[in-house]
């Protein structure tokens, strides 16, 4: 089994920067949930919306000085890296490059901690983030109302304080992956009556269609690897677990045949809550399918189209070189945790992938930690590590 490496800072060959190069990484993870709820709740006219990208900048510049503190590398981490940072260059889009420096910065932390890590900030900043848009619903997204159609009668959708009902599916997302991870060893009836519980109340209030469709889904492929873990039907479980490590790629072909097939499609547009028609514009309309480096959207596409499909976006704003990267990363990634029968990876993994069908959060790091978990799993497994100062004594 892959276990997670531990500071020993007895050992002359641990990775340097110890406990300090942690204690950045948990400040720097503070820097990016107040940049990312402060976007998430505050009114798009508020002041405080202009230091965002000063934000972004300084977790950046912290990232890096924890990857400069690490001191010792390897090939893979140097590779992803560069790759990571030439893409934000031609893309503007720094995601990527922020879940590499991330995977680093993890590189000897527990992976259990680092779920314990973000399971708490995320619980912290949700509460914080209702009794703020209680008390202050002017500063807020709270004040915009949402609607259903239900029954020929327009029903009013709780958002929970934030400004769209989907959000709180995203933001609870974190917790109950978190959970189904601390808990998946000794996973009961007790633990899917919570799961399924919390999923269905937040469903009652906020009536999150697609949300609710895709954490069931998600929930119901950990009942699969639970299968996987007790069947004697060999064949059946490697199929199973062959198809998971293509799962990026599947679900990327079936949102871009959704988007050209069925984007004038009544149902799947109902269903989907309109998705389909929106992601054709991204990939047709106003956009090519088919680009190295994605395509770019002015702001009045983007806030008329709502993009809410990790893989309508990969393809699209990100290219096909970004495509291949994400395909690779987690097909070799998720092979890891097969092979090592490592079966609550898988499904941690998995929930993202199957909830990135229908929101664009699979490179969202104040959500998505199993992908940091996963590279930095791909990380750890060179064990021939170099300093910068080896790499130059090499030319």
């Amino acid at each position: 089994m892959v276990n997670s490496v531990k500071f020993n800072y007895n050992n002359k060959n641990t990775i340097s920067g110890g406990i300090f190069r942690e204690i950045l990484f948990y400040i720097t993870l503070i820097v990016i949930f107040v940049r990312r709820y402060s976007i998430l709740i505050l009114s798009e006219d508020s002041p405080v919306l202009s230091i965002m990208p000063k934000l972004f900048y300084l977790s950046a510049v912290l990232l890096l000085i924890i990857f400069l503190l690490k001191k010792n590398y390897n090939k893979f981490e140097i590779i992803f890296l560069a790759i990571s940072g030439v893409l934000y260059v031609l893309t503007k889009e720094g995601s990527i490059l922020f879940i590499a420096l991330l995977a680093s910065a993890i590189s000897g932390i527990e992976d259990s901690k680092v779920t314990k890590i973000y399971m708490i900030i995320t619980a912290v900043f949700v509460i914080a983030c209702m009794i703020f848009s209680c008390f202050y619903p002017e500063l807020t997204q709270a004040g915009a109302a949402s609607y259903r159609l239900v029954d020929n009668q327009y029903v009013l959708r709780d958002t929970f304080g934030f400004g769209n009902p989907n959000t709180m599916y995203i933001v609870a997302l974190p917790i109950l992956t978190g959970y189904i991870f601390l808990r998946y060893d000794s996973y009961n009836w007790i633990d899917r009556i919570v799961l399924f519980a919390t999923t269905i109340f937040i469903y009652i209030i906020t009536m999150s269609r697609t949300g609710f469709m895709t954490m069931i889904f998600g929930l119901f492929f950990v009942e699969i690897l639970k299968f996987c873990e007790k069947t004697s039907k060999k064949t059946l479980k490697k199929i199973i677990l062959e198809v998971s490590k293509f799962t990026p790629l599947i679900l990327t072909a079936i949102s871009v045949l959704i988007a050209k097939i069925f984007a004038s499609n009544v149902l799947f547009n109902k269903m989907l809550s309109s998705r389909p028609k929106f992601w054709n514009k991204y990939i047709s309309e106003n956009g090519s399918l088919f680009t190295l480096f994605g395509n770019k959207f002015d702001a009045s596409i983007k806030s008329t189209f709502p993009l809410d499909s990790s893989y309508i976006y990969i393809v699209a704003v990100m290219g096909l070189i970004a495509l291949v990267l994400f395909v690779v990363i987690y097909y070799f990634g998720i092979d890891i945790f097969v092979k090592e029968n490592n079966y609550k990876y898988i499904a941690i993994a998995m929930i993202f992938l199957i909830y990135s069908f229908a929101e664009n959060i699979i490179f969202e790091v104040a959500f998505n930690f199993t992908i940091i978990i996963l590279i930095k799993h791909l990380i750890d497994i060179d064990k021939n590590r170099f300093s910068i100062k080896d790499l130059l004594s090499r030319r």
